[in-house]
């Protein structure tokens, strides 16, 4: 196709003759010798002489004076453009007809040019259709070769069309076979071959999230909104804000993310009212982001809209009905509920194993969650049996450079870090990091969070000015995210005062410790367990400091 392009492009800058044009041999009035250029190699331009050649350019120049003088006297407005594209073409023929022989010759140059890259195409169109135009362009003559290449090109569009069409199908079967990183390529290519498909962008932006090329997925996925936008399919626009605000919520920009969920929501709501799985699953998306912010009890109240919903929707055997309680469990195991955290995540994999088989990332990402919910309780032989598991399956699924993978890594670092096998736990954060960083950069809440596990990891081997380095780093980024009124931010402060008080630096551990006694309290309440464990630890700082 490059070369098809390029050879349209000349041929419509070349000089097209009339049919009358004069044959071989032209007899030269008034004693001038005819020029009568033979070619090179095996082509010979027979039919094509300098007097030809100086002929069309002056019936071609008096083409465009009498062009531009009409524009001149027209009454119409904003015809600058137009007017310095004469001036320029008229400028270009007037340097041809003075330097006639360098033009004819460079003419003579391209006609050759074009003859051999027609040959090209033989056997791909008619071979009558191609000597006929290797004729004419013998003589001087583009316009036949010009609509052949325009039948090739047309012939070439579609075979491209056919060949994005298959890439993407290919991009559908992978995903319908869990192999993410095969989709992502096969969508990417057809894209690539088809950049204005919105179907394509579609399944393509929404693959990349999947796989975690955020910033191709915003890319595509903007691109098919706009187009959908204009085609007025109000359907897919909502649903392309929700996955756009998936997006940003992974990129850690909740504010940005809730904007986009809220869109799609109005939208649906109006379209199909409150009882509908679309409107559902914004409830659910809205309900993680506010849970990402550390407001629970509005994440709570999101979440269960969206279990009532999903429950009379499909019942209680469901693929959304389980992610839905999944959620809840989430928002249960932060506020310290960690028993009935576990509830809700085992009714989730009951159905998510039974509905999309044990090899499903939804599988792989509850059995994370469970995990966490029984290393909080102490039980961590049966935490690591669920976090090597998730790491089998989401390596399987996503290979060895995805968040769920980060995260896997992360959760097993602090298994042993659990267990007191502190330079084991670091190698797990490091891994952690490394691939977080190369996913978001360092301002992002999992890179806060890796750098945070490292610190609590350098702590315990008594490496305090390490860990403290490490704290900062993480806390900086979180302020940046979630503002200071989030129990994130908490947690971070809290173990700057452990390392303040390993160092007996009592007064500036007291100082964090009082920081993130405040936000516990207020967010999540007087009896939860990390309220309790800041509280025993200000009082212990306190007593030091007083008894230095």
């Amino acid at each position: 196709m490059k070369i098809i392009t390029k050879l349209l492009i000349l041929l419509l800058l070349g000089i097209s003759l009339p049919s009358t044009a004069i044959a071989v041999e032209q007899v030269i009035k008034d004693g001038g010798t005819g020029v009568i250029h033979t070619g090179s190699g095996d082509i010979k331009i027979t039919g094509y002489t300098i007097e030809q050649h100086e002929h069309a350019l002056k019936e071609r120049e008096a083409t465009l004076r009498a062009d531009l003088k009409k524009l001149y006297q027209s009454e119409k407005k904003n015809l600058e453009l137009e007017k310095q594209l004469l001036e320029k073409k008229l400028a270009e023929v007037e340097n041809q007809l003075t330097n006639l022989s360098q033009s004819f010759q460079e003419r003579i140059q391209f006609l050759e040019n074009t003859i051999k890259e027609l040959r090209t195409f033989s056997g791909e169109v008619s071979e009558q259709l191609l000597a006929e135009a290797e004729a004419a362009l013998r003589r001087g003559e583009t316009e036949q070769a010009d609509q052949l290449f325009q039948q090739i090109e047309e012939k070439e569009k579609r075979s491209i069309e056919r060949a994005a069409k298959a890439a993407f199908e290919r991009g559908r079967i992978a995903q319908a076979n869990l192999d993410y990183a095969k989709a992502y390529r096969h969508f990417e290519r057809a894209v690539g071959l088809s950049p204005d498909n919105p179907e394509y962008l579609d399944f393509a932006g929404s693959m990349a999230g999947t796989v975690a090329k955020y910033q191709k997925a915003i890319e595509w996925e903007e691109k098919a909104l706009a187009i959908y936008l204009k085609q007025n399919r109000t359907v897919d626009v909502a649903r392309l804000w929700n996955n756009l605000g998936e997006v940003w919520w992974k990129l850690g920009q909740y504010e940005k993310a809730i904007e986009y969920f809220e869109q799609a929501l109005a939208s649906d709501l109006k379209i199909y009212g409150d009882q509908h799985p679309n409107v559902a699953v914004y409830w659910n998306n809205l309900g993680g982001v506010w849970h990402s912010l550390g407001e629970y009890k509005k994440a709570i109240e999101y979440y269960e809209k969206a279990l009532a919903s999903d429950l009379k929707t499909y019942g209680n055997q469901h693929p959304h009905v389980a992610r839905d309680w999944n959620n809840l469990g989430g928002v249960w195991s932060s506020l310290g509920e960690y028993k009935k955290a576990i509830e809700y995540y085992e009714k989730t994999n009951q159905i998510n194993i039974k509905v999309l088989g044990i090899d499903h990332p939804r599988v792989a990402g509850t059995w994370n969650n469970l995990g966490g919910a029984w290393r909080q309780l102490g039980e961590y032989k049966k935490a690591i049996e669920y976090y090597e598991k998730a790491l089998a399956s989401d390596l399987k699924t996503y290979g060895n450079q995805h968040p769920h993978v980060a995260r896997d890594w992360n959760n097993l670092g602090a298994m042993w870090d659990s267990f007191g096998e502190y330079k084991k736990a670091i190698k797990y954060y490091e891994k952690a990091l490394a691939s977080d960083l190369k996913t978001y950069g360092n301002q992002h809440p999992h890179v806060a969070r890796d750098w945070n596990n490292l610190g609590v990891a350098w702590r315990s081997l008594g490496q305090y000015k390490k860990a403290i380095e490490y704290y900062e780093k993480a806390s900086v980024s979180a302020l940046k995210i979630y503002g200071n009124q989030h129990p994130h931010v908490a947690i971070l402060w809290g173990n700057l005062g452990v390392a303040w008080e390993s160092l007996g630096q009592y007064d500036k551990a007291i100082e964090y410790y009082e920081k993130a006694l405040k936000v516990f309290q207020d967010k999540l309440g007087q009896d939860h367990p990390n309220t309790k464990v800041v509280r025993n630890n200000l009082e212990r700082a306190r007593k030091k400091g007083q008894s230095q």
